[in-house]
């Protein structure tokens, strides 16, 4: 019953934030995705700078339905991952502490991040970010349980290997219970790394082992909160949860080394992904989710008095619902285009009283065009 409140409740909120921009295609990856997954998924694998199967098979899903619906199909897609993602989280962090508060509070830190908002919601090409930080929890809470289960290892981090090229982030947590038990753990390894080390070959082959070739590396002038904050408060956050897990680690339960392994994973994810990308909104959601998750666990953790402790949690997810709150929606550039359903109908008057061959639209800013749409697709597509 509380996973499925907790999946229902995730949706909504998805919903809600992404609301303006439903019926829009995302200008990143653009409208072509669809097109080229409708009839070649595997050849959309293939040309992809880096092996990953995530956005074209969301995309693949929602080519599936009239070309009129297609935005909202893959709008809705998405937010269904990501409602999944938040499950995934929930279940994770209620098996590990026992309570259904602190497991739906770290939940929502997925779904409520406020650098989301940007290029995120609804947008199956950075449906990735959720799905490694949902998977890396997964991983992190079996790999520090009593009885991990190798199935669930295997299953969350070949989920990783296959959306994410970061997915090697996971050998955080695998480090942390080798030092802990002291002992060998070889099957485990192989639960864990297998599928990693499998895609990281492949992409050592298609990229080089390298990241963009052009990218931003400092904050512009005037780049404003919402950057410069996204930029540098997920690994302040983690910098700092970490140094005072060292000071007070004694008077802490097992669930601290829980928040200690996600914070070290949220400031490695930060740095790789400044080092591959650079500062770009989508690489701030995944150390923000972990460092807030991982923040969250410490202060459960903490071996004081019921009230004291369940009083600091309220008040740090309280602050965090802050910035949640003032970047709920999403921005124009996931709302500013005409919508997709009302661009189509369009096109198609201009494909018969033109006589078009094919017809650019307008996706999610508002500016950015599509590759030409065939009017033939448009006029099979009338229904």
């Amino acid at each position: 019953m509380a996973a499925s409140l907790m999946f229902l409740l995730s949706f909504f909120l998805l919903v809600a934030r992404a609301w303006a921009g439903i019926d829009r295609i995302p200008t990143d990856p653009n409208y072509d995705y669809l097109q080229v997954a409708d009839t070649n998924f595997w050849e959309l694998v293939r040309t992809d700078p880096y092996f990953h199967i995530d956005a074209p098979l969301l995309a693949a899903v929602a080519s599936l339905f009239p070309i009129d619906h297609q935005a909202v199909a893959a709008n809705i897609v998405v937010h269904l991952v990501w409602s999944a993602c938040a499950l995934a989280v929930f279940m994770a962090i209620r098996r590990s502490t026992k309570s259904p508060l602190v497991a739906s509070s770290t939940g929502l830190v997925l779904v409520l991040s406020p650098w989301a908002s940007q290029s995120m919601l609804g947008n199956y090409g950075n449906i990735r970010w959720p799905i490694l930080v949902a998977m890396l929890i997964v991983c992190s809470q079996e790999l520090l349980s009593t009885s991990p289960r190798r199935s669930v290892l295997w299953a969350s981090s070949a989920t990783a290997a296959l959306t994410n090229p970061l997915a090697g982030i996971l050998v955080i947590p695998l480090f942390v219970t080798w030092i802990q038990r002291s002992q060998k753990c070889f099957k485990t390894a192989i639960s864990v790394l297998s599928a990693p080390l499998l895609v990281f070959i492949v992409n050592l082959f298609l990229t080089g082992g390298s990241g963009h070739s052009a990218k931003t590396t400092w904050l512009w002038s005037g780049a404003g909160l919402f950057w410069t904050s996204g930029q540098i408060l997920p690994s302040a956050v983690a910098v700092s949860g970490l140094f005072l897990f060292l000071f007070f680690k004694s008077k802490m339960q097992e669930d601290g080394t829980f928040g200690a392994v996600l914070l070290a994973s949220a400031l490695a994810l930060a740095l790789a992904s400044y080092a591959l990308g650079g500062i770009a909104d989508r690489y701030f959601f995944g150390p923000a989710a972990l460092s807030g998750v991982g923040i969250l666990l410490l202060l459960h953790s903490l071996r004081s008095e019921v009230t004291i402790r369940r009083f600091l949690f309220v008040v740090v997810l309280s602050i965090s619902l802050i910035p949640a709150a003032k970047w709920f929606s999403v921005f124009p550039w996931l709302r500013s285009g005409v919508p997709w359903s009302e661009q189509v109908q369009l096109a198609r008057r201009e494909c018969e009283e033109l006589r078009r061959v094919s017809v650019e639209l307008v996706t999610s800013d508002g500016i950015t065009l599509t590759n030409p749409v065939p009017c033939v697709v448009l006029a099979s597509e009338d229904r």
